[in-house]
């Protein structure tokens, strides 16, 4: 499951390959006994952490140190907070919206959806510090999706449970889009 595990076994593929079907399965190295779901798990955690731990006490905007591409071209900085959040949602959303149990992911999963509820409501607060870039910028058209996304793959964890006011500010937002062209 490591990347350098994975290039090697690209690269070395066909190889093994070759050999196997030439009759040299012991070519094949076995495979290391891993719990791979785990080990996914720990990797949402890790992803995870960082932005939404911050983000749920409105410190994501004081504690993301932002870097820029040399090839950086100039554009509003804080389209990198709407990015970083609405991103890692989406791709996080479909294992929050597993049902609830209480294994050690499970409890780890729960604390994140309660992060991310947490998020999803400064996100859209103007009072908040980590109010994101909703105007100004054609780049939060394109996160926006990855936001909506988040909410439309895991609705009973992450839009259910919304309090009205920040369901009423997300509509408001993704409407006041429309302007990009």
């Amino acid at each position: 499951m490591h990347r350098r595990d994975m290039i090697k076994a690209a690269i070395a593929g066909p190889a093994v390959m070759g050999a196997m079907a030439a009759g040299g399965a012991e070519a094949a190295k076995k495979a290391p006994d891993v719990n791979d779901r785990a080990y996914m798990a720990g990797l949402l955690q890790t992803m995870a952490e960082p932005v939404l731990s911050n983000m749920a006490a409105g410190n994501l905007k004081k504690n993301f140190a932002l870097e820029v591409s040399p090839t950086w071209d100039g554009r509003n900085k804080g389209v990198a907070y709407m990015e970083a959040f609405a991103r890692l949602m989406a791709g996080v959303a479909p294992w929050l919206s597993l049902p609830e149990d209480d294994t050690t992911e499970g409890r780890v999963r729960k604390r994140l959806e309660q992060q991310a509820l947490q998020s999803f409501v400064h996100s859209v607060d103007p009072h908040s510090p980590d109010y994101l870039l909703w105007q100004g910028e054609g780049q939060a058209l394109v996160d926006s999706a990855y936001f909506t996304n988040a909410l439309m793959r895991a609705p009973k964890q992450l839009w259910e449970p919304l309090p009205a006011t920040t369901k009423k500010r997300i509509v408001e937002e993704i409407k006041g889009l429309r302007r990009v062209s």
